[in-house]
């Protein structure tokens, strides 16, 4: 008989992600676990999900739930024995992500699925980015299965999330704050402050007949974020700076422009002259094919 101690330490170890993909199944991270299509039944929304912290399946569509040896077990009509040992095969090399124990967290559910609410999409496209490129950047959240929105992930596996709604479910953040950095190993790279700057950028540099891929991107997300990243600018041989047009923004600017006096650049008075914000000049000048 197995020691359920040891049985425990292999199922806190077990490498989900690895599992998965090897079985087939698309996943994507939300802030609490690995969300998936359940496997068990017909489910066009992803609704599934095994927890980060406990390894526990849940079917949120239906409302199944079980431990993650016998989620294996019925998952490959298998024993507990070949189970554990499937267990066993896929010990994680690398600490397991855990989701921050916040207070938003505690007190909301929020599911994250592949971006296809048309809503969402639509109201990406009011701000002037593409179905294409809103699809690749951005997921779709819901809170508590009724609030929807798009959902910008950052490097701490946070997310900034955004609708068109007004009031106090127009602008929230789920998980730990911080920067979201698009790499292309490239050696420029592009700061912006918020997510719709960057795709509104995507798009701009698309319709001009280059590629943003040319460039790294940082969207801060805040600028509160700058201290998390300034230090990490001296690898790059160029900085451009399209910070937004307000007092916040021009004195972030300047801030990185006073730690790299050689490299930084800020193409902002350049670009938008009048608008608040890159997301404000693309929505205004787009149709003109700037």
């Amino acid at each position: 008989m197995i020691a359920q101690e040891y049985i425990n330490d292999k199922v806190n170890s077990f490498d989900v992600e690895q599992y998965l993909h090897g079985k087939g199944i698309s996943i994507f991270r939300s802030s609490k676990g690995y969300c998936f299509k359940s496997p068990f039944r017909t489910d066009s929304n992803p609704s599934a999900i095994i927890y980060f912290n406990t390894k526990l399946y849940q079917d949120i569509g239906s409302g199944q739930k079980m431990n993650l040896i016998n989620f294996i077990m019925r998952l490959e009509n298998c024993n507990f024995d070949t189970a554990f040992q499937i267990v066993s095969n896929h010990t994680a090399h690398e600490t397991q992500y855990r989701a921050p124990a916040t207070p938003t967290a505690q007190a909301a559910k929020y599911i994250y699925q592949p971006l296809q609410h048309r809503n969402l999409i639509t109201y990406a496209q009011k701000r002037g980015v593409s179905e294409p490129t809103a699809k690749k950047y951005l997921s779709e959240c819901w809170k508590n299965g009724k609030y929807y929105y798009l959902a910008f992930r950052n490097d701490n596996g946070g997310y900034a999330l955004r609708n068109d709604t007004t009031g106090n479910f127009k602008k929230i953040n789920d998980g730990t704050g911080g920067v979201t950095t698009i790499n292309h190993n490239a050696d420029k790279v592009v700061i912006f402050e918020g997510f719709f700057d960057f795709l509104s950028w995507v798009e701009y540099m698309t319709a001009k007949g280059k590629q943003a891929e040319r460039f790294n991107a940082i969207v801060l997300n805040s600028c509160s974020n700058l201290s998390k990243i300034i230090n990490k600018l001296a690898c790059y041989t160029k900085i451009y700076l399209l910070l937004d047009n307000d007092r916040t923004g021009t004195e972030t600017t300047q801030k990185i422009i006073n730690r790299y006096p050689d490299k930084a650049e800020n193409i902002t008075p350049r670009l938008l002259n009048d608008s608040h914000d890159f997301n404000d000049f693309w929505v205004k000048h787009s149709t003109n094919k700037v």
